[in-house]
């Protein structure tokens, strides 16, 4: 691809012919002459000819400035008829009296009497800068409807490149991705020679709404235009992607960016430091943090907290706090409330698994360096308790902290599923109740709704359950896993066919089973004894992809069993082998409970005989 110059800027070499000269009024009188409204008539025509010569300010065209007006030469119209004086002097000619009769006879609705009374003519306006006048381009194109033409907004006049940056700067983040793509490629088209802060411009509206497909095309634009990216862009391009779920694109990408001999900054390792942390490279992560230290960049608290994030989330709860050690030993920058909320998560996920009292250190050690903890902090140590098994504690920090850590959703749905896990179903549904009365209803979310419903199914609630499904429903929060607990919910409560119904009411809905779901309405049909449904929804299994696993199989031979067609039985089971699933003891159990059933010894011998070849 090539690049022409940049279009010339054409400019008037005509000046605009502005009367110099006006005939001197006597004070007292304050008679124009006709010459005199002539010239004035002639100065505002002129000015409107330079108003319309161009669409876009230019600083070589100025108005007529204040100094030049009071300058300007007048003419006496009695006494001197070849004198001159300037417009200054014929102000100071006025005397406090007769100033103040002249400012008595001059006509309400004249020109001259909206002025001071200083003696000058009309105060011309100054333009708009190029930079200011930015903002009037930005606001001609966004309201333009249907196609967008960037030349009209512009006008004839050409851009400077640092305008155009600002231009594209300023359009993205008023209107958007698609008006700022336009203008770039009507400045391509314009012959424009983009440079570096051109193309990261736009980058970095690509970045902001998640383009990062057309992001790294504009980069490989860039390399055939021969335009050199800047760290900065390398960097834009690297969060874009983590935030995409493309780290190892992340990757790819800082390596490229040291081959071209791009040097990284401390924001480049700090995306870098993230990319590591979703893809579990900390090791990686840790030699980038060498390299940035023999290379001589200062790294920030918000660096060093993105790679104690990396090495905790892989279970590196030493070498995290080594890292968190070498920060605090440098004094500043020193660690704040999300350096210590990172080390806690690392403490919490430990690969040795979580020791509790060494994240009790920790948020000890964070009280005494006076870092105030936040809603963060509460969750994760709620969260340190749960993996420790210490649930009473849990609760204990969760009532003697709630006055100075504010509690949020997350805090309430671990809450609840503490309840749970220890039986506790009626804590956990007036928890939620607690929830809807703090945060309101509308800000529920799907985790805590499963929570809710999955107490619902330990106290065989189905009736609270579905008024909390239609709450999900209500606030579109109901996901294909609050269809699985509701369906759950109803199971426990024996409600079968209700269980059975959600897999239609899905479809309805227009979220697509997957395979818990289908699992439990084959437990539903099991319950019933309904293979007609049973062998339909194994069929709708394949049809949509969903491959069974042994928890399929099971209710499907159970529900064989439970209407007592062992030849169904047997069939489904050789249809699990041929799907390779290893069957295990439930599995068997359920094969000869068909065969008991049935009254079919022999095919429970038979069956018997099979296993013991494999080995079960």
């Amino acid at each position: 691809m090539s690049w022409v110059a940049s279009p010339r800027v054409f400019r008037s070499t005509q000046s605009p012919q502005v009367s110099t000269k006006r005939l001197h009024v006597t004070a007292p009188a304050m008679k124009y002459t006709h010459n005199d409204v002539a010239l004035r008539k002639n100065v505002h025509t002129s000015r409107v000819q330079m108003r319309c010569q161009s669409s876009v300010f230019d600083n070589s065209m100025q108005w007529p400035s204040t100094r030049e007006t009071n300058n300007s030469v007048t003419q006496r119209d009695a006494g001197d008829n070849n004198s001159v004086t300037t417009g200054a002097s014929t102000s100071t000619a006025f005397s406090d009296s007769n100033e103040k009769a002249a400012r008595t006879k001059r006509s309400p609705g004249s020109r001259t009497a909206q002025r001071k009374g200083d003696g000058r003519g009309p105060s011309p306006r100054k333009p708009k800068s190029g930079p200011d006048s930015i903002d009037l381009i930005v606001d001609a194109i966004l309201a333009q409807e249907g196609q967008v033409d960037v030349g009209e907004a512009v006008g004839a006049k050409a851009l400077r490149e640092s305008w155009l940056t600002t231009l594209l700067t300023r359009i993205s983040r008023k209107g958007g991705v698609r008006p700022a793509m336009q203008v770039f490629q009507w400045a391509q088209v314009k012959g424009y020679e983009l440079n570096a802060y051109h193309y990261t411009a736009v980058v970095s509206v690509l970045a902001r709404g998640n383009k990062w497909q057309d992001a790294v095309q504009l980069l490989d634009m860039m390399k055939v235009a021969n335009v050199a990216p800047t760290v900065h862009t390398y960097t834009v391009l690297i969060t874009c992607l983590n935030k995409a779920g493309e780290w190892e694109r992340s990757l790819e990408w800082f390596e490229e960016m040291r081959q071209s001999g791009v040097e990284a900054d401390a924001l480049t390792f700090t995306a870098l430091f993230s990319a590591c942390e979703k893809g579990g490279e900390w090791k990686r992560a840790l030699k980038a943090f060498e390299q940035a230290k023999a290379s001589g960049v200062t790294l920030d608290t918000v660096a060093y907290n993105a790679l104690i994030a990396a090495c905790g989330k892989s279970g590196q709860w030493a070498v995290a706090e080594k890292v968190f050690n070498e920060l605090k030993a440098l004094g500043s920058p020193s660690p704040n409330t999300s350096t210590y909320n990172c080390l806690l998560a690392a403490g919490v996920n430990a690969a040795e698994g979580c020791d509790l009292k060494r994240v009790m250190r920790v948020y000890s050690e964070m009280l005494a360096d006076g870092v105030k903890p936040d809603t963060v902090t509460l969750n994760t140590m709620l969260k340190a308790f749960e993996r420790a098994g210490e649930w009473d504690q849990a609760l204990t920090f969760f009532r003697e902290s709630r006055e100075a850590l504010p509690a949020d959703v997350q805090t309430y749905t671990m809450l609840m599923s503490g309840f749970v896990a220890g039986g506790k179903w009626q804590e956990a549904l007036a928890t939620y109740r607690e929830l809807g009365d703090i945060v309101g209803g509308q800000h529920v979310d799907a985790a805590a709704h499963r929570a809710a419903l999955a107490a619902c199914a330990q106290g065989r609630d189905w009736r609270r359950a579905l008024e909390i499904f239609q709450a999900a429903t209500a606030q579109d929060t109901a996901d294909v896993r609050t269809y699985a607990a509701l369906m759950n919910a109803l199971i426990s409560s024996s409600q079968h066919a209700k269980a059975l119904q959600i897999i239609q009411n899905m479809r309805t809905a227009g979220v697509a089973p997957n395979l818990i779901t289908y699992n439990l309405a084959l437990r539903a049909c099991a319950s019933l004894k309904d293979m007609h449904n049973a062998f339909d929804l194994f069929e709708q299994m394949g049809e949509g992809g969903v491959i069974p696993d042994r928890i399929t199989f099971t209710h499907l031979i159970q529900t064989c069993g439970a209407a007592g067609d062992v030849a169904a039985a047997m069939r489904s089971f050789g249809w699990m082998k041929s799907q390779k699933v290893a069957p295990d003891v439930f599995v068997m159990s359920a094969v000869l409970t068909a065969c008991e059933r049935g009254g079919d010894w022999q095919a429970a011998g038979s069956f018997f005989r099979e296993v013991q070849t494999l080995g079960l």
